[in-house]
């Protein structure tokens, strides 16, 4: 099988790539004609796919998905395109809290060319082929997760939320907030969320059945252990990724990280910074 990921696509203001959705799909799928045994069985897309939580960001990456799966599926079919949200596509309500992703859900989640962690407990796509099961025994405080199976490729990918969901926000960011801050400091705000879970999460995840498949991977937007200069402030690391491990989720792919941002060759981890 071959898998493609992207990441951090920012739609809006700081997509320096590719600003329009269609031309930025026909991009990609250049590559996939051009190299044709290189053409994705799927597409996992590893958050920040706004810059603001704007809805017409979302609706540009909603557009982008819709014409990427369209110009893939002329000599394959389609591949499904899995989404998590990242920092950016949170939006900050006046009390200071997070919107758990209500934008975000909303216009992306509900939209057919997507899958991701938001929708119904159980779904089948794919006439079958594409089996999507849910957790998300309270939404008030922490965010779900979803388990996709892909039947025919004898694979799974657990989709995982990180960040900022609800009311737990840091104190200075609360205050910022709620003294009116200019567009500039909103937008500073939203690289203070370094991705932490919280034990509710962790509780969650422990529900997850056993693999069906032989291959089981994560799907997440922040880099869930420091590692070069890469922002992680997650203290429950070695939990999460132990729980992860022993569910048989052997690989986590992320985002999060600009190439501008770190420029070791090698990043090596350092885990005594995410104990």
């Amino acid at each position: 099988m071959v898998l493609w990921q992207i990441s951090d696509l920012h739609f809006g203001k700081y997509n320096v790539l590719e600003p329009e959705p269609r031309e930025l799909a026909a991009m990609l799928a250049k590559a996939a004609t051009d190299y044709p045994t290189l053409a994705p069985h799927v597409l996992l897309v590893s958050g920040d796919v706004s810059s603001i939580a704007a809805d017409n960001e979302f609706d540009e990456f909603v557009q982008f998905c819709s014409d990427v799966s369209g110009f893939l599926g002329k000599s394959r079919s389609a591949p499904p395109i899995l989404v998590v949200p990242g920092n950016h596509d949170v939006h900050w309500m006046a009390d200071g809290t997070a919107d758990r992703m209500k934008g975000f859900r909303e216009r992306v989640s509900n939209q057919g060319c997507c899958i991701t962690p938001f929708g119904p407990a159980s779904e089948e796509r794919g006439a079958g082929s594409i089996s999507i099961i849910r957790v998300d025994p309270n939404s008030d405080s922490t965010p779900p997760f979803a388990t996709v199976r892909f039947k025919d490729l004898d694979l799974e990918i657990v989709l995982l939320i990180s960040g900022y969901f609800s009311g737990s926000v840091p104190k200075e960011v609360r205050d910022t907030v709620t003294a009116s801050p200019s567009k500039d400091e909103l937008e500073k705000l939203l690289r203070c969320d370094q991705g932490a879970v919280n034990r509710e999460y962790l509780l969650n995840l422990a529900t997850m059945p056993s693999p069906s498949t032989a291959y089981r991977l994560g799907l997440i937007h922040h880099n869930p252990v420091q590692y070069g200069t890469a922002p992680c402030a997650n203290r429950l690391a070695p939990q999460f990724l132990e729980t992860l491990f022993k569910h048989g989720v052997r690989v986590v792919l992320h985002g999060h990280v600009h190439l501008s941002e770190d420029y070791s060759s090698s990043r090596p981890v350092s885990p005594k910074l995410a104990s």
